[in-house]
């Protein structure tokens, strides 16, 4: 069953700094018995986070390209040597998805760094970060949730 995911009206019961605390909070709720499905985390004050990995270079970007093509090579070698008659063949078939992987990769690899040449040269991951969370609940149950969690205070590291 898939819950659609809508904004929670509600009212702040805690603030927090660290998602692992707001999820200790919330486990302390479900062991009292609390009804916590009427709650929910929300991250707050997002920040995008782009960790710079390295210098984008002909060289490594045909070498990403093998190594990602040669990855999804062998995953379709390996299911399409399900279906090989024999084990010899099996091999046959996983070898050249492998090296037709690695070759279209090389090529994609080749086309992508030429389509960003001079506007981005260096590769990074990016990440969104909350900067703290909100355990938000309805009204009815926010008082509920206050009370359990004011009397179970421990001090976090």
């Amino acid at each position: 069953m898939t819950v659609p995911i809508t904004p929670l009206p509600g009212v702040v019961v805690e603030e927090f700094f660290r998602y692992e605390d707001a999820e200790r909070a919330v486990n302390l709720l479900t062991e009292r018995g609390l009804p916590v499905q009427r709650a929910a985390i929300v991250g707050c004050e997002l920040r995008l986070i782009e960790r710079i990995m390295g210098r984008l270079t002909w060289r490594t970007a045909v070498l990403s390209g093998l190594a990602s093509g040669a990855w999804f090579g062998l995953l379709i070698g390996v299911l399409l040597s399900l279906f090989a008659a024999t084990g010899r063949g099996a091999l046959a078939v996983t070898v050249g998805c492998v090296l037709y992987g690695a070759g279209f990769g090389v090529v994609f690899g080749f086309v992508a760094r030429a389509l960003t040449r001079g506007r981005r040269e260096y590769v990074s991951l990016s990440q969104i970060v909350p900067a703290r969370f909100e355990l938000v609940a309805d009204a009815e149950f926010a008082d509920r949730a206050r009370q359990s969690l004011a009397g179970s205070r421990r001090p976090t590291a």
